[in-house]
């Protein structure tokens, strides 16, 4: 109602978006830390939002969590329980949950990459995998700001990115 009194549209896409794979949050994610797309993963009724990915190089988690602090301004969690190099992460933006965590253990990537998560430290500790948590809020922005630039080039427009932590 007080978006209809003060002429304001409200447009809201959070899976489509989690999903897209360009403009997409985790397709951002994955472009971000300089992977490519090796198959997709996390399923949400049915249908997969999110992907696996390769890293041409292999690298560290510290690195990796490192570039995820500076380019998404978070301070990443690390369990530090896997390889020495990471060559394989799958990814889920947001609020990861430990079903995604045991999928992606069976898979036997390296690195699971979300937001937030609840009882994984165990599990990955004994299955001998990173986990990372580069924060909720964080790791569902990078789709929204990639949104907006194909928006802009699409109809012409300014858009701007407005960040309004919740401090949670």
């Amino acid at each position: 109602d007080i978006l209809y009194q003060n002429d304001i549209s409200l447009y809201a896409a959070h899976l489509p978006l989690d999903a897209h794979p360009e403009s997409g949050n985790n397709a951002q994610l994955l472009n971000l830390l300089g992977a490519k797309p090796t198959g997709t993963f996390c399923e949400y009724n049915g249908k997969s939002i999110s992907f696996i990915g390769e890293f041409d190089k292999p690298t560290t988690v510290e690195k990796i969590g490192q570039l995820l602090d500076t380019t998404l301004n978070t301070r990443c969690r690390i369990l530090p329980f896997g390889p020495t190099t990471v060559r394989t992460v799958a990814l889920v933006g947001g609020g990861g949950s430990l079903r995604d965590f045991n999928t992606a253990l069976d898979m036997g990537v390296d690195l699971y990459l979300t937001g937030d998560a609840t009882e994984i430290y165990h599990n990955a500790r004994d299955g001998g995998m990173h986990v990372i948590f580069a924060g909720h809020h964080a790791t569902e922005t990078v789709g929204v700001k990639a949104l907006a630039g194909v928006i802009g080039n699409k109809f012409g427009i300014k858009t701007e990115f407005v960040d309004i932590k919740t401090g949670l």
